[in-house]
């Protein structure tokens, strides 16, 4: 189940998977080449997760896409995370801050390596930006935080994928630098201020490339 979960998952994402696209379960079984068990439970999770939609008497659709959405879980992340980096800032170790400075280091230089020009430029971007923004708030000491904060990441990474070129970006690395700064000096309603205004970010960018 779980290698189906994370194909799938990475399909969407990834926008492989158009938004509300039918997903038909003997197709997707053959192609991914597992039985309907596992392949029900990975839709199940995804249905959980906001990626995928169960319709009655429709079956499995992926989710639709919308600046409605992607505003919902831009502020639903924005208050989340906000609250995370402060505990974070209070609880965060040496060892902590560590984390965060190779995360950054990581992410500065896959965003130096050059434009986004292909997917696996873009892939590989997603992945340490991912994971920088985790270092940042993973001493909250909060599991379900952490998961639903997971959540939320992927669906605006989708909402990248479909709709942003990331080189529409400006001086993110600085952003990012900026930030990273801020939460080691410790100032965690100037981290938590800037955290907020970096992930509003994306809804800014989508909004004006759409509205051109």
């Amino acid at each position: 189940m779980s290698q189906a979960l994370e194909q799938l998952r990475e399909e969407i994402v990834r926008g492989q998977l158009a938004p509300d696209t039918k997903l038909n379960i003997d197709e997707l079984r053959d192609r991914l080449g597992v039985s309907h068990s596992p392949l029900r439970e990975a839709l199940s999770r995804l249905t959980a997760d906001g990626l995928v939609r169960l319709e009655s008497q429709k079956g499995f659709r992926v989710a639709p896409a919308s600046l409605e959405d992607l505003l919902d879980t831009t502020k639903t992340r924005q208050i989340l995370e906000s609250a995370a980096i402060k505990l974070a800032v209070a609880k965060g170790s040496d060892a902590w801050e560590g984390e965060i400075v190779s995360a950054y280091h990581r992410l500065e230089k896959s965003t130096l390596r050059g434009e986004f020009k292909d997917a696996k430029s873009r892939e590989e971007w997603e992945k340490v930006h991912d994971a920088f923004h985790a270092a940042l708030i993973s001493a909250c000491g909060l599991h379900w935080l952490m998961e639903f904060r997971n959540t939320l990441y992927r669906q605006m990474a989708r909402y990248r994928y479909l709709w942003l070129d990331l080189n529409v970006y400006e001086d993110v690395n600085a952003e990012h630098r900026r930030l990273m700064d801020t939460v080691l000096r410790r100032d965690a309603n100037g981290a938590a201020a800037l955290l907020e205004e970096h992930i509003g970010l994306t809804y800014e960018m989508v909004v004006k490339i759409r509205s051109a």
